[in-house]
């Protein structure tokens, strides 16, 4: 009988053709059971749907400790993405669940969407776009990224992707990571400081950290207290590192004067910050190009499927 693996992954049906391809490789040797929503599933849905599985190609998905207790056949879920944060790792592995994720796949993408962000930001272009839509002739000045600060928190695959896509544009720039690796920060000759220091030398600050216990909230009203008057704020990373209602505060005050998010802490995102104009938002996109998708679902399957024969 065969093995059966459930993609629970909403995003794995995106894009068509190369989901096709994934799911005949798959279906030589197991067997595949399908998200019929094709959206995130709820816990109730999960359990259902997993509940014989021995596999999960699984997105962001809630496998909280009462859900992998009632999984009694799990051995592998595969993230098709980089963060494990909506899984109970430790549970996992008290239950012998293996969890593989695919850190490398979006790193590109993500640099790279933060790059248009910075950009947009400093030329005002959804700004100037909504303007001329509405037949208004709005000649505003910008700002060049060219010789500018950037600060980025976590300086990890992205964070460091993201430093070396800036360096030709001129930039000085300066990291934080909890866990620095001090060999890159001296070869790539960048300076890693303290939050404090990063905050009040930088122009544009960019988050790329995970999501931590101790980094809920971590951009409150102390840190943009610390930042330059003016700065710029990009979030590409988790959803609860800003505290919402003091970066609104903030953008009123014009201590930021902008600020691009692709990640909220409730997703879809309704909130307050819908109605900034000097805010850009996106619907968690950050790893979301075809290039990006397709090696992310080819090592996801990968995964699952290493792990399986491997525990036969």
């Amino acid at each position: 009988m065969k093995q059966k693996i459930l993609i629970s992954s909403s995003s794995f049906y995106r894009i068509p053709k190369l989901t096709q391809n994934k799911i005949k490789y798959l279906t030589k040797n197991y067997q595949i059971i399908k998200n019929p929503f094709k959206r995130r599933l709820k816990p109730n849905e999960l359990i259902k749907y997993a509940k014989s599985c021995q596999g999960i190609i699984a997105g962001l998905e809630q496998f909280s400790a009462k859900t992998l207790e009632q999984l009694p056949r799990l051995k592998c879920i595969s993230r098709d993405g980089v963060g494990t944060d909506n899984i109970d790792l430790k549970k996992a592995k008290k239950l012998g669940i293996t969890v593989r994720n695919t850190p490398d796949a979006n790193t590109q993408a993500v640099a790279e969407l933060t790059i248009g962000l910075i950009i947009s930001l400093l030329r005002h272009i959804p700004y100037l776009n909504n303007k001329i839509r509405k037949g208004e002739w709005l000649q505003l000045h910008g700002h060049l990224l060219e010789g500018k600060t950037v600060g980025i928190i976590g300086v990890g695959r992205i964070g460091k992707r993201l430093a070396q896509l800036l360096k030709p544009f001129g930039c000085h720039i300066l990291g934080n990571d909890i866990y620095p690796d001090n060999q890159w920060f001296r070869e790539q000759n960048i300076s890693h400081v303290s939050k404090k220091e990063l905050f009040s030398k930088s122009d544009i600050v960019s988050l790329h950290v995970s999501y931590l216990p101790q980094n809920e909230n971590m951009i409150n009203n102390q840190a943009f207290r610390q930042m330059k008057k003016g700065v710029i704020l990009l979030n590409i990373s988790r959803g609860g590192v800003i505290e919402e209602a003091d970066l609104i505060k903030s953008l009123n005050s014009g201590k930021i004067a902008a600020a691009a998010l692709d990640v909220f802490k409730s997703e879809p995102y309704k909130g307050p910050l819908t109605k900034m104009e000097n805010v850009i938002l996106t619907p968690h996109v950050g790893g979301s190009t075809h290039e990006s998708r397709y090696l992310m679902q080819l090592m996801a399957v990968k995964n699952v499927v290493e792990e399986l024969d491997k525990q036969q």
